[in-house]
């Protein structure tokens, strides 16, 4: 592997002066709002597209399957993965916030159950998020259309130390012998018939890797993908690979994600219930 110099003498790996480098990046405040704001779904404008740091594509598009359409087509780098289970429209609590500069209407939880109270629908949960007092719950959404909740971090698992940064909105921690990283979830949810028609699509792109489509033991259909950078002396020393478990339960997308082994994800699709 190529090799570069920094100052100092450190000799460091081509993929470690990346990390390097990136960890001195200093981006606007507004930065991530204006990216993910062209990865929403539109009211009228009903194909859409966006790269988020060269990770994930969000793109429209429909297929039809059984009466309905399926909206959780997942693409890696434009390659169609196996179909899932139909997203279904939702009927959700309208969101008392002032819109943002972009016209998202946003709000943070200190709960799960809160959220779901707010929203006016059951979610499905694990009993291995529970006593997570350090959970950052967002949602956002248009108020018409689409909703999407972001929990970070969602199950700790066997990490220690974790503490939220100064003035950031993530955190850090020591890896445990299972957990690399904490578990992520996101939650989407259609809200409106307009974009069942439309569609809502995604496509991840670059290193990511199609590894497995299978029925969890309550029946959801499950993508699980794979960021492939890891090698192996990287996992002597303990890192673990990206994974993402991606599946439809009652019409809502669920996306897991975190640096687990495979089984160890299987196991958190599986602990998930009402």
């Amino acid at each position: 592997m190529s090799e570069a110099t920094i100052a100092g003498g450190v000799v460091m790996t081509v993929r470690n002066q990346i990390d390097y480098e990136l960890q001195n990046i200093k981006l606007p405040e507004n930065f991530e709002r204006k990216i993910l704001h062209n990865a929403k779904p539109k009211k009228t404008k009903w194909k859409y597209q966006i790269a988020v740091l060269i990770l994930c594509f969000i793109l429209g598009g429909t297929t039809v399957y059984a009466g309905y359409v399926i909206l959780n087509k997942i693409n890696i780098n434009r390659e169609m993965l196996p179909d899932l289970q139909p997203m279904k429209k939702k009927e959700t609590k309208k969101l008392i916030a002032d819109q943002d500069e972009i016209g998202d209407y946003r709000k943070e939880y200190d709960t799960y159950d809160a959220l779901c109270e707010e929203l006016g629908i059951k979610l499905l949960n694990s009993d291995l998020s529970k006593n997570n007092t350090l959970m950052m719950i967002q949602r956002k959404t248009d108020n018409e259309n689409w909703e999407e909740i972001r929990i970070s971090p969602y199950i700790l698992g066997d990490i220690s130390k974790i503490e939220k940064v100064e003035g950031e909105n993530f955190y850090s921690w020591e890896r445990g012998k299972e957990y690399a990283s904490p578990v992520d979830l996101l939650i989407e949810i259609i809200s409106s018939e307009k974009q069942l028609k439309s569609g809502w699509e995604k496509d991840y792109l670059g290193t990511f890797a199609f590894v497995e489509s299978y029925q969890s033991k309550q029946g959801y259909l499950v993508n699980i993908l794979q960021d492939t950078t890891i090698e192996e002396k990287d996992r002597n020393m303990g890192y673990k690979s990206k994974c993402y478990a991606i599946f439809v339960a009652d019409g809502i997308r669920y996306t897991l994600s975190g640096s687990i082994e495979l089984e160890k994800m299987k196991e958190l699709v599986d602990s998930m219930h009402y």
